[in-house]
Formats: C-alpha cells, sequence, structure tokens
C-alpha cells in the first residue's frame, strides 16, 4: 500500500470533483475499459479514498461493483469501509458486510473484528458481538482492551454486572492491562445497579495499579453515592476530586442537588 500513497493523495481531488462523470462507481467502470489489467490495485486504492473521505454511500457503492466484478478489496480498504459505516452509524451494514467477507474465507485482523463488535454492541445484539468475540478467538486473532471496553460497555447498559465480571476476569487472565476507559465503564455499571462497594473496590485498584481518575470517575461515584443517600460519602468524594484538580461541572452539580 506504501508505494500507492502518492498516487492516493493525486487521486482525492478528482474523487470529490463535481464532474457527473467523475463519480468513484463511473471512475471503477471507465478504467475497468482502459487498463483492466490494473483494475484491482486501482479499485482498490479508490475504496481506500472514499472510506477515508467519509463517503460512506459512495463507498458501499464501489464495494458491491467490486463484488459483482469478482475484484475485492484487501483488508486495509475493506478495514476503511467498516471505520467509515460504524462512524456514520451504518451498524447492520457493518455486519452484513462483515458476513460477506468472512464467508469469502479471507483472513482478518483484530481491526476487523473490533468493527464487527463494536457494531454489534451498538445494535443491542449482545449474543452476536460474544459469537463474534469467539469467532476472533478460534481464528487465533487476540482480543486487545478496546474490544473488551466495548463488550464491558454493552454488559453494564443493559445492567448485566455478573457477565461483565466474567469478561473483566478474563482481560485479566490474557494480562490485559485495563484502561481508564475499562474502569470508569465497570464503575459506572456497578453505581447504577446500587453495587457500590464494587465501585468503591475498583477504585482502590486504580489506586494501587496508578491509573489516573478522571471527571468521570468522580461523577458515577457521586451519582451512586447520591441515590444512596449517602450524602457524608459523597462530600469525601467531592474533596478527593478537588484534590485531583478536577473542578466540577454541570453534571457534578446536578448529581449533588439529587441527594440534597
Amino acid at each position: 500500500m506504501a508505494e500507492w500513497k502518492p498516487l492516493i493523495g493525486s487521486s482525492r481531488p478528482l474523487v470529490h470533483s463535481k464532474d457527473p462523470f467523475s463519480s468513484p462507481s463511473d471512475l471503477f467502470t471507465l478504467f475497468s475499459l482502459s487498463s483492466p489489467s490494473m483494475k484491482p490495485a486501482f479499485s482498490d486504492m479508490l475504496l481506500l479514498v472514499c472510506s477515508e473521505s467519509k463517503m460512506t454511500t459512495e463507498a458501499t457503492e464501489l464495494y458491491t461493483l467490486m463484488k459483482k466484478d469478482g475484484t475485492f478489496p484487501s483488508l486495509a480498504s475493506f478495514n476503511m469501509l467498516l471505520e467509515s459505516l460504524v462512524a456514520s452509524k451504518q451498524f447492520r451494514r457493518t455486519l452484513d458486510l462483515f458476513s460477506e467477507f468472512l464467508e469469502l474465507g479471507s483472513r482478518l485482523d483484530r481491526f476487523t473484528y473490533s468493527k464487527a463488535i463494536l457494531a454489534a454492541v451498538k445494535l443491542g445484539d449482545l449474543n452476536r458481538a460474544f459469537e463474534l468475540l469467539n469467532n476472533m478467538k478460534n481464528s487465533r486473532v487476540s482480543p486487545n482492551v478496546f474490544v473488551y471496553n466495548v463488550l464491558l460497555s454493552g454488559l453494564c447498559k443493559e445492567k448485566r454486572m455478573r457477565d461483565a465480571e466474567k469478561v473483566f476476569d478474563e482481560m485479566l487472565k490474557r494480562k490485559l492491562v485495563p484502561s481508564l476507559v475499562t474502569y470508569n465503564t465497570l464503575i459506572d455499571g456497578y453505581c447504577k445497579v446500587g453495587e457500590l462497594e464494587g465501585a468503591f473496590g475498583l477504585r482502590e485498584r486504580m489506586k494501587a495499579e496508578n491509573v489516573e481518575p478522571s471527571l468521570v470517575t468522580f461523577n458515577s461515584l457521586l451519582s451512586g453515592l447520591c441515590r444512596a443517600r449517602r450524602m457524608d460519602d459523597a462530600k469525601r468524594v467531592l474533596e478527593e476530586m478537588e484534590a485531583h484538580a478536577f473542578v466540577p461541572d454541570g453534571f457534578t452539580y446536578s448529581i449533588l442537588s439529587m441527594g440534597i
């Protein structure tokens, strides 16, 4: 792909042109007739440019044309297409294209799986998300922290904290280091179901692992404490928050007013 970078750069103005004959689909057709031997490389480059440029409709149409023609994109271009679809919240289409590409017997990487899992979680289809995770592991593609964070987010949203704990334990067994997003997701999940011991247990773990909290961390803890009417503890968390140089925001004050 590196050798194509100069051509990719020079092709962007053509793709963005207002000329009715320079749509990606038209360019694909014209190039297929004029230079058939270079068609696979050119179409792959065109798909990459469209996807990077967030021209999701054009990229999807081009992918369909390529598939009908028996020309299939590189994994790098396909990943960029999935990225574009997820960014435009076309989660169902993301999963459909993922399944098609998988059926081709193509070797998928961590990025491909992560976008498909994210799409499934965004659709609220956690069963599909875990099927994809198992498929990923069976294909000897190791999940990373991002993948686990996405799954934890979906489980916490559905208040499935026991399942979230299992996912967190699996993550630790794989020697992955939880990120601030991991902790914030779980802490918020525990607070929303009223399991404050679990939330504060993770806060202590953050301290032990030298993971610096964020305003989100403190707001989640304050929210849980105010719901439980534990205002003395909320005051201590607020003091700790200010000791970390965080300034209460509008959400913080709305939380505190809840406990008054």
